[in-house]
């Protein structure tokens, strides 16, 4: 990440021990392209935008990114969603 601004927020918010703060601005800074494709496509629920809170989480939402940017929607199980909202 080379954005000055960024990071000297970062620095500040791990000086504040606001490590959750600090990790969710630089997963945004680091997958801008891909979160405004998801929110402009209104692809994720509001929870899978949230802010992450654990390490996991932090992987989950990278991996999960990076299938938007391949073109699929980012859902783990696509068809799955969409057969249980179909059976209701």
């Amino acid at each position: 990440m080379t954005d000055k601004a960024v990071l000297k927020e970062v620095r500040d918010d791990v000086g504040k021990q606001r490590f959750h703060i600090a990790c969710n601005k630089v997963f945004e800074a680091n997958n801008k392209e891909e979160l405004k494709k998801v929110k402009d496509q209104s692809l994720w629920n509001a929870a899978d935008l949230d802010t992450i809170l654990h390490p996991n989480t932090y992987f989950k939402r990278g991996w999960m990114l990076s299938k938007v940017m391949n073109g699929d929607a980012g859902v783990e199980n696509p068809g799955s969603q969409a057969e249980s909202q179909r059976s209701q």
